[in-house]
């Protein structure tokens, strides 16, 4: 899973000054987050001026929102890196603040903490409700090799869309939802440049609520029920042997088991002709992964790289 490309990532020095490293992008990752909270501070700024003005001078350019639902609504843009903050007081003068990003453009969880007290005036952790977080795992193979490998227990249904950037995405699974795509497409990078696999944790048990709960990710189990299997041809011949085996090429394993279980006794007449190669365990992949990011220490002194 190693990359070739060089990505600028946010870190923080101990007196909470951000600066920008250039690094090498990690395998796994969070992916998106999208935050709400409240403040009981009265007579607070929509932004805190010193964060602005830090943003500002790592060259983040900032540019307004038009987003009726908000009184204030903006968002600052680094090359690939935005950051979008937006704030509307409620009754009776206390604001409500949300914040949308790419925590994988952060060097650790350390990192990504400071930028939020430096964001919201009078951030607390255990009040700042999460709303959106996804989990990402990159493989470097094209989609169609990794499509016949990948495996998802509890399997219910598979749905192929088109994004806006006309890439197809598989969707795998009802609770927990996992989204496959080409990542490298997508963001123009060369056809088969590495695949995504994404968790999708919204509207699922995860006991994920708050951002004082984001350090129990590395111990659960979210891809315990992905697999990647390599499969053998089978010996034996026979025209449903070898309709699985065209489907199982085309498609990959979840959609030809899912077809052939409809109409026929799989174990029986298919799963017993079929051996597996190599099984590789997703999950533990991933627990490292997020260990290594809320494990980080704090980021070093530095600039702009």
């Amino acid at each position: 899973m190693r990359h070739d490309l060089v990505i600028n990532r946010i870190e923080s020095s101990r007196n909470n000054v951000l600066n920008i490293r250039q690094c090498n992008p990690r395998p796994v990752n969070l992916d998106k987050l999208s935050v709400s909270c409240w403040t009981a501070s009265l007579g607070k700024p929509a932004f805190q001026a010193a964060f602005i003005s830090q943003l500002s001078h790592l060259g983040f350019k900032p540019r307004r929102i038009l987003d009726g639902r908000f009184d204030e609504a903006r968002e600052w843009s680094f090359e690939a890196i935005h950051v979008a903050l937006f704030c509307k007081p409620r009754w009776p003068k206390f604001p409500a603040y949300v914040i949308r990003l790419n925590p994988s453009y952060f060097g650790s969880f350390t990192d990504l903490t400071c930028f939020f007290s430096l964001a919201i005036p009078g951030f607390d952790a255990n009040r700042t409700k999460i709303t959106v977080l996804d989990v990402s795992l990159d493989f470097r193979e094209p989609l169609p090799t990794f499509r016949q490998r990948l495996r998802v227990k509890g399997y219910h249904r598979l749905e192929c869309k088109f994004s806006r950037e006309a890439t197809l995405s598989l969707y795998l699974g009802d609770n927990p939802l996992y989204r496959v795509y080409d990542k490298g497409l997508e963001q123009h990078l060369g056809k088969g440049w590495f695949t995504r696999l994404e968790l999708h944790t919204e509207k699922t048990h995860i006991p994920i609520r708050t951002f004082a709960d984001l350090p129990k990710l590395p111990s659960l189990e979210l891809f315990k029920s992905v697999r990647l299997e390599e499969l053998n041809e089978p010996i034996a011949k026979s025209k449903l042997l070898r309709d699985f085996w065209c489907l199982y090429q085309r498609l990959g394993f979840e959609p030809a088991h899912f077809e052939f279980r409809r109409h026929r006794n799989y174990r029986r007449d298919i799963g017993r002709h079929l051996k597996v190669l190599k099984t590789e365990s997703v999950d533990h992949f991933v627990r490292k992964g997020l260990q290594a990011f809320f494990n980080s220490p704090v980021s070093s002194e530095g600039g702009l790289a």
